[in-house]
Order: C-alpha cells, then structure tokens, then sequence
C-alpha cells in the first residue's frame, strides 16, 4: 500500500538524515493506555461502548497508518471465543501493536529512490547508505527498546487476554449453576403447590370426621371416608414422578399422534360415539383428540392430575374405571383408550375391563392399550420396575390371545419406538463370510431382544 511506504528522499528541504530517520514509537503510551483500561474496568468505570484503545491514527507520536495491519496469529488463536462482547477490541490494540512492530526496527532500512534517476539516484543512494550506517548506530539503543518494550505489551496483553477468557469462563459456570437450582427451584415449588390443595382437603375430612365422632364412635360410612382418603395420599408423589420420568407434554403428544388415524377409521369421537380415556393422567391426549376435533373425556383416579386437566378446560371425571364403565350403558361409546394403564391392573381387573370393553363399545367401536413391550430386554428387565406401580410386565401375544378370548375382534398389534431408545448398530455378515451361517442368528436375536420396540399397542374392534 502507498501509506506503508517510507518518505521519499528530496535534494532540498529537510535533511538527508531527517528524511531517513522514522518518527520516535513511543510504547509508553500503549503501557499507559493499557494500564488505564484494565483499572476501570477492574472499577467498574465505563461501559462496554466506552472500552477501546486508540485507534492508529490516534495513537499521538507513532507512526501508524490509516487502515490496521493483518492480525497476527495470537488473535487467530483467541479471535474464536464464544459469548458476551469483549470489554477490550482485541483486534484494534493487536493491529496496534503490529504496525508498532512493523516500525519498530528504525534505522535500518533504505527508502525507495523511485524518484531519482540516472547519477542523482547514484549520488542519493550513496548518501543514503552513509546516513543509514551512521543512523544503525545512534538507534541501536532506540531498537533494542522498541522490541523489549514490544515483547513486554505482548506478553500483558496474553496476560490480560487470558485473564478475561478464565473470568468468562467462571462467568458462564455460575449462570449454569444459577439456572440449574433456579428450575429445581421451580420444581419444587410446583411440588408444594400440588401438595397444599391435597394436605388441606385431608384435614378437612378430618375434622369434619372428628366433628361427627365425637362422642361417639367412628361409623362405618366414617371410616370408608377415611380409607378413601388414604387412597390420595400419594397423588402428589405420583405426579412428581411423571414429570420427571414421563417426558414432556410435546413429547408424548407427538407420540400419541399416530393413533388419531384409528380413531377417525372407526368413526369414533363424534357425540353420539364419543372416546373414554381411562387413565388420562396429564390430559396430552385428551388435548390432541380436540385439537383434532374429536369428542372425548377422561377418568382418572389422581386429584392432582384430574386438577390439572381441568384447568386446561378438558373434560375429566374421577372414578375407578371398572365402577365407571359397568355404570354405562351398553354400547354407548365409539373407542375406549388406556396409555400405560394396563400394566397397572391386576389380572382380575384387566379381564373385567376387556369384558366391559366388549359390552360398552357401539359395533365397529375400537379399544386401543398401550404398555410397556418386555420383549425389549432392558424394558423387561430394568425400565418396566422404575414405576413402583407396576404390577408385572404383560407380554404382546398374552394381551392379545386375552382380548380375542374376550370378544373382540381384529385384535392387532403394533411395536413402536421410544423416543430416547438407542439405535441398532449391529449388523448383520455378509451371506459369503465364513462365519455368517453361525453369528448371523446371534446378531439377529439380539437386535430382537436389545434394539426392538420399547412399547407396544393392541388396536382391537368390537364387532359390527
């Protein structure tokens, strides 16, 4: 660039020397403007817009150029860090510093003669040369300060460079930490508020027992009250436990999903054929089947998620399902749905709700359940058991022999895929290996017993 050249040498005028010599650097001034930024900002003083050394053309006795030279590697290297905008412009005190550089070696060099020709240019480069040998001398002092004073800026800016990068760092840890406690925090507090309606509708029924005891004993109607109370004292817990195992609201309805197109085929959720939910739980399905604008309404044991359904405006009742469905009347319902409830059942019970489904249902009415499949190893060995609620694992082909014992028909079984379920790296040997004949079913069965499907679902019809 014309900026970068050295002055060019005239014959009139200034000195021959003057001309040769560069402008003084100062690194005093860089030292200082260094100094002065790292105490206000270790103050507090100034703010971020405020926080910048002198550019080039600023930097008053040096000699600077209008546009900043290329950075050199050390900003390469740190040019790349993440997050809040920088308290000091890296890149302007390192162009600084490297035109500083570039200047630093005064003395040493000769100017271009582009403007001389013939024996002038002669003359001048001779002259030059003697001016130059004279001047390596008087500045070898001024050199050997430039570049101590040069490497000393260096190494404090690396220092104060580093010093930012470690502070960021902390920085960044503590907001983690603060935004981790902050949501067990929020988990917490939603616990309590869960827990508070339960605690005072227990003391409620206790006093009021108590109110109606005294002075006589408790009455057999009295005490059912108090046993039915008991039944609740876990909704709380429960709900506790679905948040932090079940997945989110997204999640499940995403899942859910897949079973609309069944319920549609069978022209269900329509007012004369409407869709019961037993088990409805956080009301994620209740909630797609009206978006999708189908008729339905849940049953659910848990006054907590009962509450919760109701403050998202769904239609939930509370009551045991068996005591429910035998209080319909036959074939009042278009589909009946249970996610994740049979596995709760005893045996009794769970035949008891296939022979109701069979009772309540309109002709074509289909009944869609589903459960954990321990076909998948690690379901039916580990997964299944973080419920404590769980009876026992129900096997796919158990289920469906029991539905189609039980009166319905087209019983069909459908396998999916958890979301968080890894996948099948396992692959089968090419035909032609020498060992495929013998690891070839040994990979096959453990790609059906570690890698198949996590859940799975009888879609079963009454029939017409």
């Amino acid at each position: 660039m014309q900026d970068n050249q050295a002055p060019k040498l005239s014959l009139s005028g200034p000195g021959l020397a003057t001309q040769l010599m560069p402008p003084d650097i100062s690194p005093a001034i860089l030292v200082a403007q260094i100094r002065a930024e790292v105490a206000r900002h270790q103050s507090g003083a100034g703010s971020v817009s405020e926080s910048r050394f002198p550019s080039p053309t600023e930097t008053r006795g040096m000699t600077m150029v209008d546009s900043p030279a290329a950075t050199g590697p050390y900003l390469a290297a740190t040019s790349g860090v993440c997050g809040p905008k920088p308290l000091i412009d890296w890149v302007e005190l390192n162009a600084t510093l490297n035109v500083a550089e570039q200047h630093a070696a005064v003395g040493t060099a000769l100017p271009e003669m582009s403007r001389f020709s013939g024996i002038k240019r002669r003359i001048v480069r001779f002259v030059a040369r003697c001016v130059l040998n004279l001047s390596r001398f008087l500045t070898q002092h001024q050199r050997l300060f430039n570049a101590t004073a040069l490497n000393s800026m260096r190494d404090i800016v690396n220092s104060i460079r580093q010093l930012e990068q470690a502070h960021r760092a902390a920085i960044h840890r503590l907001e983690a930490e603060v935004t981790r406690r902050l949501r067990d925090l929020e988990k917490n507090v939603s616990q309590v508020r869960m827990t508070l309606p339960l605690q005072e509708r227990r003391i409620n029924v206790l006093l009021e027992e108590a109110r109606r005891r005294l002075p006589a004993p408790f009455s057999p109607e009295q005490l059912q009250t108090l046993v039915h109370e008991e039944e609740h004292s876990f909704d709380a817990l429960y709900v506790a436990f679905e948040d932090q195992f079940r997945g989110s609201r997204e999640e499940i309805k995403e899942r859910l999903a897949v079973y609309i197109p069944v319920v549609k085929e069978a022209a269900a959720g329509t007012v004369d054929r409407p869709l019961l939910d037993i088990g409805c739980g956080r009301g994620e399905w209740l909630e797609l089947l009206r978006g999708a604008g189908l008729k339905s309404y849940g049953l659910d044991i848990n006054r907590v998620l009962l509450d919760q359904c109701r403050e998202l405006g769904l239609d939930v009742r509370a009551g045991d399902l068996i005591a429910h469905l035998r209080g319909l009347p036959d074939s009042s319902l278009g589909a009946i749905t249970g996610f994740h409830i049979i596995e709760h059942l005893p045996f009794p019970v769970l035949v008891s709700l296939f022979d109701e489904c069979v009772r309540v249902l309109k002709p074509g009415g289909v009944a869609i359940f589903e459960s954990p499949n321990p076909e998948n190893v690690l379901v039916g060995s580990c997964n299944f058991y973080l419920d404590p609620t769980h009876q026992k694992p129900l096997v796919p082909l158990t289920i469906q022999f029991l539905a189609e014992q039980r009166g319905l028909v087209n019983v069909e079984l459908m396998r999916l895929k958890q979301p968080n379920q890894l996948p099948n790296p396992l692959e089968r040997l090419p035909e032609e290996h020498p060992l495929a004949p013998r690891l070839n079913p040994l990979i096959d069965l453990a790609s059906s017993r570690l890698y198949c499907a996590g859940d799975f679902a009888i879609v079963a019809h009454k029939a017409k």
